[in-house]
């Protein structure tokens, strides 16, 4: 499917579009847009553009693009531009867009002996991003595929002068090698792992120059940059002394040693960006009691309400993957809705903005992917206004075993993951293109900083083995605390009511980046208090990652329950998506800490979801069980905040864009 539309091809539909009042354009966009998701498709509407001429009114361009699942702005610069290339037989927006971008994806010889291919420029000793090697990789969603990580040693050039071979040294992940190691983070003696940490290899290969994904920037320790200086200058190393690469350029920079910062700016009391989050509960796949008649489903009205009374240059929206296929004007029949128009939801969402001004494009993005301890996947919805540059998706930053599958949609269209790689751009059907240059965030990584401690078991049911009294005392000696958990009046939660000290100092980069800001004492380390049967079914599973009800003793087995209920978390594996309410024995019940005895706490969940170790959570209620119920309520309702971060990134990328283009246009007035 084409991404652009030639309007020499179609004649008549711009003739008839040239002049027409705003309420005319209105409901041509509107009949369009129904033509075009009525089924019909794409070959009746396959780029959904309307155009406006008025004498006030600039003139407008909305192209629908399959790839990318977006209705975007083609400007008569951008079109006049790409014509301009093409032969001059052979005018066709289409064809010079497709044949900019083989040449923006070919390498172009340069001067000083370097290459560069979209903007960026290469040359030996640089280090580069290179795909997977699709012979030893493991593509079957059992282990992260990493991006591999070389260094330019040669470039090899035909006859003709194009790149057909690049040598390259290999560079090992420090923090591979300890988690297959196995290190033990709740050790005091154990080594501060940092994720975009890596080491020089012996190992050298010759690869083909489309395996290069992107370039890099590396940090060298000065210990290490004083050590190679002078022993070049003492003629004491084999190595001849190289020099040191350029700068890099802003925006070139993937990734900066030191942390990230998020900052919310308001200017002068304008609304630059509307967030908009409608309660997912009506569309989540853990209701299995959808209603067609639900009223939360209006809420998504009440968004774009918004988006319509302030007018924000951009629009974020998100919800859970189920709003992709919740039908409108659908029946119940028992627990199922049947009928209605397909994709409704996102059909309403995209006619809404288009008919309001708004670009949009709409992914479904994998926090884990973003630097997130956590399984959560999510649709967001893009928009800005007309003339706007419309923000990228973020790629991946984290190698997440569980990504993002391709949705096929009902108009015929594949809803495809955000990756690094283009899906085209590769032969293999069998490899992943979700792969990224770190490893996930893992559960232990998240945790392990944090002081420990156990239920006391109320022994109800099963009266005590020696081997569990013999525990109890090892686990006392080993610092280890105890607090009882079964309802009671009193207004103290089991754990640490008080902020205490940390069990270690930051073990990895994850837990330094978390723990900004915050004093040397943490807050929330309690849970909520439950009945005397549910603890002690907390207390007698088994320690191991499948561990739930199912390993209980008899005595305290539940019947005809899920699989996963009162279920252990993995302690080298990632949270299930986060919920608003933390009940062990109910339908998402992989509640229990990996190594104590007991649930996750507020701040484990706050963990998982990314919030930094400062932030707290709270509530308008004095009663204990009602503070915590609103804690977890505010923790399992918000956007993980790595994922948060990368889409205020993109935001801002777009802004400078925006703003940049603002400035050049404010030194050129039109005359």
């Amino acid at each position: 499917m084409p991404d652009g539309f030639n309007m020499a091809r179609k004649p008549s539909f711009r003739r008839q579009h040239m002049q027409m009042d705003y309420s005319t354009w209105t409901s041509a966009m509107i009949s369009q847009l129904n033509a075009y998701f009525s089924g019909a498709g794409c070959d009746a509407w396959s780029q959904a553009i309307v155009n406006l001429r008025m004498n006030q009114w600039p003139s407008y361009r909305f192209t629908w693009r399959p790839k990318e699942c977006a209705f975007v702005e083609v400007s008569r610069h951008e079109v006049s531009n790409v014509i301009d290339k093409c032969k001059p037989w052979k005018k066709c927006y289409i064809c010079g867009k497709r044949s900019e971008e083989r040449k923006d994806a070919a390498f172009v010889l340069l001067a000083d002996g370097g290459v560069m291919r979209r903007g960026v420029y290469y040359h030996v000793h640089d280090f580069v991003y290179v795909r997977p090697d699709s012979s030893t990789a493991s593509f079957d969603g059992s282990e992260p595929v990493l991006s591999r990580i070389g260094q330019i040693t040669e470039l090899k050039f035909d006859r003709n002068g194009q790149v057909f071979a690049v040598g390259v040294r290999w560079y090992g992940r420090y923090a591979a090698v300890v988690r297959q190691n196995g290190q033990d983070s709740h050790n005091a003696g154990s080594v501060f792992t940092d994720s975009r940490r890596f080491f020089y290899t012996d190992d050298v290969d010759v690869i083909h120059p489309g395996e290069i994904e992107h370039k890099i920037y590396v940090a060298t320790s000065t210990t290490h940059l004083q050590e190679m200086v002078i022993n070049g200058w003492l003629n004491q190393h084999p190595r001849t002394p190289q020099l040191l690469p350029d700068m890099p350029k802003p925006g070139e920079v993937d990734f900066i040693y030191g942390g990230n910062y998020c900052a919310f700016i308001l200017i002068d009391a304008i609304v630059i960006c509307s967030f908009t989050g409608p309660p997912c509960q009506s569309f989540s796949g853990m209701n299995h009691y959808k209603r067609a008649d639900d009223i939360r489903n209006t809420l998504v009205c009440n968004m774009l309400s918004y988006v319509e009374f302030y007018q924000p240059l951009y629009f974020l929206l998100e919800n859970v993957t189920g709003l992709l296929f919740y039908p409108l004007n659908g029946r119940q029949e028992g627990r199922a809705i049947v009928g209605g128009v397909k994709m409704g939801v996102v059909k309403f969402i995209l006619r809404t903005l288009v008919s309001l001004g708004y670009q949009v494009r709409f992914k479904v993005l994998q926090a884990g992917q973003y630097g997130s301890p956590q399984d959560r996947k999510r649709v967001i919805f893009w928009g800005a206004k007309q003339g706007l540059p419309l923000p990228e998706f973020p790629l991946p930053t984290h190698s997440f075993p569980r990504g993002v599958q391709a949705f096929k949609l009902p108009t015929g269209d594949i809803l495809r993951p955000v990756t690094r790689s283009d899906h085209s751009a590769t032969t293999s059907k069998s490899m992943r293109l979700d792969f990224a240059p770190l490893l996930p965030v893992t559960v232990n990584e998240a945790l392990s900083d944090l002081p420990p401690f156990d239920w006391i078991n109320p022994f109800v049911s099963l009266r005590p083995t020696s081997q569990q009294l013999d525990s109890i005392q090892t686990r006392l000696a080993a610092g280890i605390r105890r607090f009882d958990a079964l309802t009671s009046p009193h207004s103290t939660y089991p754990g640490f009511n008080d902020a205490t000290p940390y069990l270690t100092l930051p073990m990895n980069s994850y837990q330094e980046w978390i723990r900004q800001g915050s004093s040397s004492l943490v807050k929330h380390q309690y849970t909520r208090r439950f009945a005397a049967s549910v603890v002690e079914r907390v207390l007698n599973v088994p320690f191991g990652p499948e561990a739930d009800h199912t390993d209980l003793p008899h005595q305290l087995r539940i019947s005809r329950m899920w699989q996963g209920v009162c279920g252990r978390i993995d302690e080298n594996g990632f949270f299930g998506t986060a919920l608003t309410t933390v009940m062990p024995t109910g339908q998402c019940g992989k509640l229990l800490h990996p190594n104590q005895k007991r649930i996750v706490t507020v701040r484990e969940c706050a963990r998982a979801q990314g919030f930094p170790d400062w932030y707290e959570f709270h509530s308008i209620n004095m009663k204990a069980p009602d503070v915590v119920a609103d804690q977890h309520r505010q923790i399992g309702n918000a956007v993980p905040v790595p994922l948060a971060l990368a889409l205020g990134k993109a935001l801002g990328k777009a802004l400078s864009i925006y703003w940049t283009q603002k400035e050049r246009d404010a030194l050129s007035p039109e005359i």
